[in-house]
Order: structure tokens, then sequence, then C-alpha cells
């Protein structure tokens, strides 16, 4: 009897000792979605997200959930050592198509990723680099936030929740930008 897997052909006395093997290294390298906790919970309905960055630190301000509150304020997000970014599709109509959808990514939520494909992916493109050492990205971790009409990835150094403020997001990411330029 001969096993056809991804064009892979195995005989059946070596197969159940193949399976085991790949089926615990892909256990073990599949991704895992964590809560992020420490920003506060945003507007479902219109977060409108703003997002800037100079290639090191990026900043991304969003409307939190006011329900009761007298004024809408905004959280500001801070990554620091940022390798990577993206922040547009999907939406939340399209969520369920992004790759990290069946291991527990969210609608309104934030996570951080543990075996991260993305981080994995870069690694891989830089093998071509001549100073490519195995592992060069362990330390950066990769984030992600769904809001409603955009998801925002991040791979870098440090995130952390950096401050709230009563202005607009777009406003609020410009004058903390303005803010650390000075200091």
């Amino acid at each position: 009897m001969v096993w056809h897997l991804s064009h892979i052909h195995i005989s059946s006395e070596s197969h159940h000792g193949f399976l085991h093997t790949n089926r615990v290294r892909i256990l073990q390298n599949k991704p895992q979605l964590v809560p992020w906790t420490e920003p506060p919970p945003m507007d479902t309905g219109a977060p409108c997200p703003a997002v800037r960055s100079d290639g090191r630190v990026l900043l991304c301000a969003y409307f939190i959930n006011s329900a009761g509150l007298p004024v809408r304020s905004a959280a500001i997000l801070k990554f620091e050592g940022v390798l990577h970014y993206r922040f547009g599709y999907p939406n939340d109509e399209a969520l369920q198509g992004h790759p990290l959808y069946p291991f527990g990514l969210e609608h309104y939520g934030f996570f951080t990723v543990e075996n991260s494909p993305l981080t994995s992916e870069i690694e891989k493109q830089n093998e071509c680099h001549p100073q490519h050492r195995s592992g060069i990205y362990a330390k950066f971790r990769h984030w992600v936030v769904t809001f409603h009409d955009e998801t925002l990835e991040v791979i870098a150094l440090r995130g952390n929740v950096s401050g709230q403020s009563e202005l607009s997001p777009e406003k609020a990411v410009c004058l903390h930008e303005a803010n650390r330029s000075r200091s």
C-alpha cells in the first residue's frame, strides 16, 4: 500500500513514524493567538484607527468604547523596533479569509501571535542575505488588531498602550509623534 500526501509517496511500513513526526512538528509550529488585554476595548462601530510610522516606531490611535462616558476618547498604541507592519484589508466582513482566523482571530480584538507564520515568512525571505543567521527575528513579536474596516499587523520588539487622548485618532497620533520628536 502507498500513501499519497501532497505528492509525497510513503510506503505503509514507514507511514506511521512519518505521520507522527510531522503531526508533532505541525502542532509545535501552529500559530497561537493570545488575547492582548492591555489596550482598552475599541468602539466597534467606528473606531476610526489612524496609523503613523517612521520606520522604527509605529503609533496607532483608535476611539475606545465610550459607552457611559461623557467624552469620546482615543487610545494610543506604540510599537518600537518595528520590522514590518501592514494596515488595511481585511475588514470585518472578510476576516474569515485571514490566515490566522482558523487559529482564533476574532472581530474587534487585540492579539499577540506566538509561532507567527508572518515572522517565519520574513525570516525565510531573509535567507538570501549574506549575513543571515537562523533565529535572527526570534526577539520580535507579532501583534494583530482587528478593527471594523481594517486590520493592523505589526512585527516589532515592543508594543504597549502609550496613553489616551480626547482628540480624534488622527490628531492624537500626529500630536503624540510631534511630542516624541521634541524629546
